[in-house]
């Protein structure tokens, strides 16, 4: 993967669904490397890497944990 992958074709790759790839992002647990000039974001190997390996039912744990440390 060089060129990146957008939010569909990154959810499609891992198996997860377009809002789980948008959610991670407004819980900024997840950043796209760049925006595109049309807008669409990019996302890099270990962004791909984040969505393989952990569970999305934890990050909503993590958020709340590190929300509450702030």
């Amino acid at each position: 993967m060089t060129a990146g992958r957008t939010v569909g074709q990154l959810a499609k790759a891992v198996g997860v669904n377009v809002r789980t790839v948008r959610y991670s992002e407004r819980l900024k647990l997840l950043t796209p490397i760049f925006r595109r000039p049309s807008g669409y974001r990019v996302y890099g190997e270990h962004e791909e890497w984040q969505l393989r390996c952990c569970d999305p039912q934890e990050w909503r744990g993590a958020s709340i944990w590190r929300s509450s440390q702030q």
